[in-house]
């Protein structure tokens, strides 16, 4: 007779929703590592007068390729449905793309800059 077992598991809801005004995106052979950060400027009053800064939080999502694969189908159906919707994504300008490469043999291969 087969024996029952109990399986317990939990749960992590993670924090509180992160809103990103640009992204990193870098690959290795079996990884995409996806750096979404948020920038604010930042103006703190010190006994020696104001001093301007910029915060940068960021959250990094590390997928494997397939994966990736998937979460660039389901984002450009949704995209297509959201368009459809409530009308056409403007964008403004061309937003700063750049790919780097590097010859480590191990290391990340490339990135690419959104936002």
């Amino acid at each position: 007779m087969a024996e029952k077992r109990k399986l317990n598991f939990g749960i992590n809801h993670g924090g509180p929703a992160f809103f990103s005004d640009s992204a990193t995106i870098r690959f290795s052979e079996s990884k995409f590592a996806l750096d979404f950060k948020q920038t604010s400027p930042r103006s703190d009053e010190l006994p020696d007068g104001v001093h301007e800064s910029i915060m940068i939080n960021h959250n990094v999502i590390i997928i494997d390729p397939i994966m990736a694969k998937n979460l660039l189908g389901v984002l450009s159906e949704l995209v297509k449905k959201y368009e459809k919707k409530f009308g056409k994504i403007k964008t403004v300008g061309k937003k700063k793309r750049e790919t780097h490469t590097t010859k480590k043999k191990d290391s990340i291969k490339a990135s690419n800059y959104i936002g």
